[in-house]
């Protein structure tokens, strides 16, 4: 299958592969996460020939399970799927704690959708694209005493 990525989209494309290439150094990245990262990265490189039974992401999170927290949970990353509904979605969260302020948490998320091929195309302001990899380009920038660290990288491919 074969996502609808054009000519405009590929500086946050690429971004998002530097992103992968970031992790891999994470003191917390496991040989299966660089494993699985490398996988992802290759199909960001090929958005044109992905196999259709693919579940696939990487990322990282900083989180709070103190229920006196106060701040944001925040996680960014790069997920594509092609088995129910073809999607590549980059994205962030920012979920404010313990006082939801849904305004807040819209302002400071960012969520690509790229389908597949010919179903649905928006073009995204090129400013949002060089924001979120600004926000990713250092993931230590976001360490802190309250909250832990979490990095996600996964594949699995369903027959």
């Amino acid at each position: 299958m074969q996502f609808d990525v054009r000519k405009n989209d590929l500086i946050l494309i690429n971004g998002a592969i530097d992103f992968g290439d970031i992790l891999k150094t994470m003191p917390e990245a496991t040989a299966n996460d660089i494993e699985n990262i490398e996988k992802v990265q290759n199909l960001l490189r090929n958005l044109s020939d992905v196999p259709s039974n693919i579940d696939a992401l990487y990322g990282f999170c900083i989180y709070s399970d103190d229920d006196n927290y106060v701040g944001a949970n925040r996680g960014w990353g790069v997920a594509i799927s092609t088995t129910h509904q073809s999607l590549l979605e980059i994205y962030s969260f920012y979920n404010d704690v313990p006082n939801r302020d849904e305004d807040l948490e819209r302002s400071k998320e960012y969520q690509f959708h790229f389908w597949e091929k010919d179903l649905n195309y928006y073009k995204y302001p090129k400013k949002y694209y060089l924001e979120w990899i600004k926000e990713v380009s250092d993931p230590n920038q976001y360490r802190n005493p309250e909250q832990k660290f979490k990095l996600d990288a996964d594949f699995r491919v369903w027959k």
